[in-house]
């Protein structure tokens, strides 16, 4: 097998593609698509290539899936929320407690107690 055999599986090229969204108004599937078609033809990659998509539009990731048949198309700020969740995991009891401190202090009569003290208000 030649190294440069298109057959050897065991060496494989990564990419990892990024772009800011376009400044058009709509920048749905279908212009996401097109734009991906061009970069993937600027760069010479094949569209076999992707792996994955991760997008931050839910509705237009789900499009561009049902419409060019990747595997796993995600929310960019979906895995945000996952690791910030997962991070902030050990201080849970204490953010139930000031929620709770939040929904007793956010009252008309609690506010008036609170500028009485001068305190910062909720």
């Amino acid at each position: 097998m030649q190294p440069d055999d298109p057959s050897d599986t065991t060496q494989r090229e990564m990419y990892l593609l990024s772009f800011k969204p376009h400044k058009t108004r709509h920048f749905g599937a279908d212009a996401t698509i097109d734009l991906l078609d061009d970069l993937l033809d600027m760069y010479a990659i094949e569209a076999s290539q992707l792996c994955f998509l991760v997008g931050d539009n839910a509705s237009v990731n789900v499009s561009i899936g049902e419409k060019v048949n990747v595997p796993l198309v995600s929310c960019a700020s979906h895995h945000l929320h996952l690791a910030a969740e997962k991070h902030l995991q050990p201080y849970t009891e204490l953010f139930d407690k000031v929620l709770f401190a939040m929904k007793c202090l956010r009252t008309d009569k609690q506010r008036a107690v609170l500028r009485e003290e001068d305190l910062l208000m909720p």
